[in-house]
């Protein structure tokens, strides 16, 4: 189907060759249900704390989205993936930046969803009778192509509570890229099958705080660790770069602290250090952020503890983002 190259074999082989994404990931066990962002999904254990996800979601009927909801018309499975493309312009082979987001397969179209605003100039959208799917047993990525433009992607490993820099254990997924490839060609016994692992999810109890782990505030709330308080973030707004900050190249980290309410929500949020450009664009979107409400002895309490936003010069600036409502 490659029109831009003469057959599929140098096709994968110009792929091997110029794209740096790969990295070892972890052999896939049984899929299990699980609670993630909000939503019900099915994961794959990799070792280390480290899991793939994907599950039910909605494959949007307009202009691609990053944000799917299983309210959409027509039923679809998402895979979170980091994905890069690659496509022949002007005779020369020309590779986009890794982006990450998601893969949704419905019965009619394969669609890869970039999460970040700048970069959905690399989205891609066919109709599945001009999409091919391949890969190799053993290896830890796959490729889909349309009519002229290639994918070579990954599953995204997603830690919730293992240590930073954590690695899986072991080489490779073959029962998950099997399990993609049905969906190709059999769309509804897997979506049976995901939906169904899916829907037995549990939605996570609130987190116990030990008594010996936190120290009680005079408001009430209890003062945790910065790590703690990450590993039960649910909901995460990016931060817009202030474009004065972005044009003077004003770069740096805004730490906050923040009151998180028996419910989740985030209040009472106080600048401790960051350079004054970055620190209202860290405040508005902190402020949106929403956590697992937490516990002491069943009971749910507030929590207090510093939050830190990175601010880098490849972030896109306030002006080059949609806004937010």
């Amino acid at each position: 189907m490659f029109r831009a190259f003469r057959n599929y074999s140098q096709l994968r082989a110009t792929l091997l060759l110029c794209l740096p994404l790969v990295t070892a990931a972890a052999t896939a066990a049984a899929q299990e249900p699980a609670f993630y962002s909000g939503s019900k999904m099915v994961r794959f254990p990799q070792g280390n704390d480290i899991f793939h996800y994907l599950g039910p979601c909605g494959a949007p009927a307009a202009a691609p989205q990053a944000n799917l909801s299983a309210a959409a018309s027509t039923p679809a499975i998402c895979w979170y993936v980091n994905a890069i493309r690659i496509r022949k312009v002007n005779g020369k082979m020309e590779t986009s930046p890794a982006a990450s987001g998601k893969l949704s397969l419905s019965p009619e179209e394969l669609r890869f969803l970039p999460s970040a605003a700048g970069e959905q100039d690399v989205a891609f959208h066919a109709p599945l009778s001009k999409v091919t799917f391949h890969h190799t047993p053993g290896k830890p990525f796959a490729i889909f192509a349309g009519e002229d433009t290639a994918y070579q992607f990954v599953f995204t490993e997603i830690c919730m509570a293992c240590a930073k820099n954590a690695a899986p254990a072991a080489p490779t997924q073959d029962s998950e890229f099997d399990l993609l490839g049905q969906a190709f060609t059999n769309f509804d016994a897997v979506s049976r099958r995901i939906t169904d692992l899916s829907a037995t999810a549990e939605a996570p109890s609130a987190p116990a705080i030990a008594d010996a782990a936190a120290t009680q505030n005079p408001d009430g709330s209890y003062e945790i660790s910065q790590t703690m308080l990450a590993r039960h973030l649910i909901k995460q707004v990016e931060p817009l770069y202030p474009v004065i900050a972005k044009a003077s190249n004003t770069q740096g980290s805004v730490i906050l602290h923040a009151v998180i309410s028996k419910t989740g929500d985030v209040g009472n949020l106080k600048i401790v250090s960051g350079p004054m450009l970055l620190q209202t664009g860290a405040v508005e979107a902190v402020q949106l952020w929403k956590y697992k409400p937490f516990s002491i002895n069943g009971q749910p309490v507030s929590v207090a503890s510093t939050i830190t936003v990175n601010f880098t010069a490849d972030a896109p600036a306030d002006d080059d983002k949609p806004k937010r409502r």
